[in-house]
């Protein structure tokens, strides 16, 4: 006899007192014709794919079903799903469980074997199960198993489950490993899986624990550059073949979104967020310039010839401070410019970048920045011992 849990040893003593008592609960055994029983018969009895009965059939289980144990596995039957065996290691995953008992309930058909690298998998009224040589046997509930069915099962991009699924104390969050991912489902977010290059970023984060939280939406690819996105409650990750895969959060990434994303000029993240910095500051990296923000100076992004200057001054523990600005183009001569809480740094394809601080900044501004006289700086502030300070524009000479 397979093994039995408690409920089924309660059925075994209910049947064997019910004919010393003459209740009419009884056992059906094999020449009877009990629905297990039946359903063996027709399938090819002994020959068939259940082999020959280990034990008599027994009724009276949830639901008013009945089962009955072969060589093979288990024949069940419930009025509400007909008869199905279950066999080898699926039957191995169903008593882990609980059988018709558990969440699985009853079979609901018999399983479908020669799957994705030789896989099996059966449906219940609960749940699927699946199996593979290197995955075994675990079950999909729920709305993970709607998301996992959603993107093709064992034949998507999640491959086989390799995890039961986790699930908190109050069953409002839970997740599941797979073989190429992990999906998770909340009452407030729905189910997602996170998979690829976006998990192992997402992994590093400390998951659905970390800064993240958890995904809000699928992997969106066929983007720019062959690149992936997925959006999360604390953010947005990701990844292209030549930037990898990095998080844009917080105001930076209400900045990023509002220049294009990675279709802007800042294209893909190439690092994640550093933040501990000056004035509790924060910047971050793209392949077209930097993101930096600020408590006092906001979220910008410094770019191009500007952004090269900008890094020589010492970013923002420089002279120049954080920008207080995005940078404005269009200007005479097609130039450039933008504002940092220390001065302004201006570019022009015939001058190049540098910026104004300070005195001559204001005299700067009162002659009509890049429009008066003065046209563009062509180099920044320098000192010219003994007489101090000094600044070279196009039409003149600032000293102070």
């Amino acid at each position: 006899m397979r093994r039995r849990p408690a409920h089924r040893l309660w059925v075994l003593l209910v049947a064997a007192l019910a004919l010393t008592l003459g209740t009419g609960i009884s056992p059906a055994s094999a020449a009877d014709d009990g629905p297990v029983t039946t359903w063996w018969a027709l399938g090819g009895g002994a020959a068939g794919p259940m082999g020959d009965a280990d034990d008599d059939e027994y009724c009276g289980l949830v639901g008013g079903g009945c089962y009955r144990d072969f060589q093979n596995g288990t024949g069940y039957w419930s009025p509400a799903t007909g008869a199905h065996g279950v066999r080898f290691a699926l039957w191995e995953e169903y008593y882990a469980q609980g059988e018709e008992g558990g969440r699985l309930g009853y079979p609901v058909a018999d399983e479908g074997c020669g799957k994705r690298d030789g896989g099996c998998s059966q449906e219940f009224q609960g749940g699927t199960t699946l199996w593979s040589p290197s995955a075994g046997a675990l079950s999909v509930f729920g709305a993970l198993r709607e998301h996992y069915r959603a993107l093709g099962w064992e034949n998507g991009p999640l491959g086989y489950p390799t995890g039961s699924e986790q699930c908190d104390e109050q069953l409002t969050t839970c997740s599941q490993w797979f073989q190429r991912g992990v999906g998770y489902w909340s009452s407030s977010t729905g189910a997602h899986s996170v998979r690829g290059a976006l998990f192992g970023e997402y992994y590093a984060l400390n998951t659905m624990n970390g800064v993240m939280g958890l995904p809000v939406t699928d992997e969106a690819c066929g983007k720019r550059n062959g690149g992936c996105s997925q959006e999360f409650q604390g953010g947005t990750l990701l990844w292209s073949p030549t930037s990898g895969a990095h998080e844009v959060r917080g105001a930076l990434r209400g900045q990023y979104r509002s220049l294009g994303w990675e279709n802007g000029r800042l294209g893909y993240p190439i690092a994640d967020e550093a933040c501990g910095k000056r004035n509790g500051g924060c910047s971050q990296e793209f392949q077209g310039g930097t993101l930096l923000w600020s408590p006092t100076a906001g979220a910008h992004s410094v770019l191009g010839a500007l952004r090269n200057t900008y890094r020589l001054t010492g970013w923002e523990n420089g002279v120049l401070g954080y920008p207080i600005s995005d940078e404005a183009c269009g200007k005479r001569d097609g130039g450039c410019s933008q504002e940092f809480q220390g001065g302004t740094l201006l570019w022009s394809p015939a001058t190049g970048a540098a910026y104004v601080t300070g005195s001559f900044r204001d005299q700067y501004r009162s002659q009509g920045w890049e429009n008066g006289r003065l046209g563009y700086p062509v180099n920044s502030p320098r000192v010219d011992p003994p007489r101090g300070w000094v600044q070279t524009f196009q039409g003149g000479t600032l000293r102070g």
